[in-house]
């Protein structure tokens, strides 16, 4: 259970720093002033979306889009409410539409609006870290094994949101936020993550920030094995 009387944003940070020097990442640790440069706070029901930074236009179930700037910023986990329903049945070999059904429903209850995405060259299978999950090679996660494609329909059938992103990636380094209910702004340069999200979802820090990197690792080669920690 998520306390905030417990939670110590600093000792999360070295702690991340640390799981990320074990496997071999090239770290930094700005001061806080610095660091909440970065940052902005999360929205009333705030959106939980994955941590691609590209543009895009959000969707509802109405169909109705607006900018991706223009919703509740949220915190940023892989594959958004996929990737919430991974962390969450960590240890079983597989998951699928009742896992992320539990997902959509843990998320409204913590406050915050779930959501998926594509992009405007594989549509629905747009997302690298639904791809990867789908393929079952992220070290401690399970397998996604529900379709892809009815993804979409079940998060914009529970009230959540649909992204579609557009262009091609260009991320140059990971922002690692420990800092409770901010997130890392949306900018190209970067993947954003909100480690403090573990957290409150009950996952264990070192498995969050070590299945995110090993993600990244897979995606985008050794040439973004770098962070930006903010404590």
């Amino acid at each position: 259970m998520f306390d905030l009387l417990r939670y110590n944003p600093e000792a999360v940070a070295y702690k991340t720093r640390e799981v990320f020097n074990s496997l071999g990442w090239e770290t930094a640790m700005p001061s806080q002033e610095q660091g909440r440069a970065f940052l902005e706070q999360v929205g009333e029901r705030g959106v939980v979306s994955c941590i691609d930074p590209r543009d895009g236009l959000v969707r509802n179930k109405l169909g109705q889009t607006v900018a991706r700037g223009s919703v509740p910023p949220g915190p940023k986990i892989m594959a958004g409410v996929v990737g919430v329903a991974a962390f969450l049945n960590s240890g079983q070999p597989s998951f699928g539409s009742q896992e992320n059904y539990g997902a959509i429903e843990r998320v409204q209850q913590r406050g915050y609006t779930s959501s998926t995405h594509g992009d405007d060259y594989n549509h629905e299978y747009g997302c690298g870290g639904i791809h990867k999950l789908s393929e079952g090679t992220i070290p401690n996660l399970p397998k996604l094994t529900t379709m892809v494609a009815g993804i979409k329909h079940q998060v914009l059938g529970r009230d959540g949101l649909y992204y579609d992103l557009e262009g091609g990636h260009a991320e140059e380094f990971l922002v690692a936020n420990t800092l409770r209910k901010t997130t890392p702004l949306i900018d190209p340069r970067y993947f954003p993550l909100d480690v403090w999200f573990a957290d409150e979802l009950g996952i264990d820090t070192a498995h969050f920030v070590s299945a995110h990197a090993e993600l990244i690792t897979q995606l985008r080669g050794e040439s973004v094995k770098k962070v930006v920690i903010i404590k």
